[in-house]
């Protein structure tokens, strides 16, 4: 598990809250734009699978041993049969892909009947662009290697196209934001979180 101070530590708290009891040994789970497998090493239960484009990431991500089936492959086209898996993770990518609808109908497309799917992505209005104009710009992404940002509007508004909503969270990048905004419940934190049925 990532720790704190990892920029990443106080996301992966809250997807561990959010799957916690929902995976079971012989669960399929894939983790869609995977990286270096740091997901996957939270799923140590699951039969698991993990995909990206940049076959790097996946070699680190086989370095680590995590008992994973890995696989080089874009979001827009999981290579996968229907139907196949019980949860997908799909973390922190929409923002960096062309065709985001395409990748949720293919997480769609994999997932089974009642399977759940997790998803998240930046915050595009959260408390420091809005404190420093730039959520107000007249360029809709800020950070580079992003495609598009969201707002909460805009990503539930995605994400219920395809799929029931059943929690919503958010993370922030530090002890300190993510503790603030996990009392004071303002939608401002630097990442937008949603676990979703099919």
């Amino acid at each position: 598990m990532l720790k704190n101070p990892s920029p990443h530590y106080w996301r992966f708290k809250r997807y561990q809250e959010l799957l916690g009891g929902l995976i079971k040994k012989t669960d399929r789970v894939l983790d869609v734009g995977c990286g270096e497998g740091h997901l996957l090493f939270l799923l140590s239960e699951a039969n698991k699978y993990g995909v990206d484009i940049e076959k790097t990431y996946l070699a680190r991500a086989k370095a680590k041993n995590l008992q994973a089936r890995f696989k080089p492959a874009s979001a827009e086209d999981l290579p996968f049969k229907n139907s196949f898996f019980d949860l997908v993770c799909c973390t922190e990518v929409i923002e960096h892909i062309n065709r985001p609808k395409q990748c949720l109908r293919e997480v769609q497309r994999v997932l089974k009947p009642g399977g759940y799917c997790l998803f998240s992505t930046y915050n595009h209005f959260n408390i420091f662009n809005i404190l420093t104009l730039k959520a107000f710009s007249s360029e809709p992404r800020i950070t580079p290697g992003h495609m598009r940002e969201y707002s909460w509007i805009s990503f539930k508004k995605l994400v219920q196209n395809y799929f029931e909503i059943i929690k919503i969270t958010q993370a922030g990048s530090s002890q300190l934001v993510d503790g603030f905004f996990q009392v004071v419940k303002l939608p401002l934190a630097d990442f937008m979180i949603v676990l979703a049925v099919k």
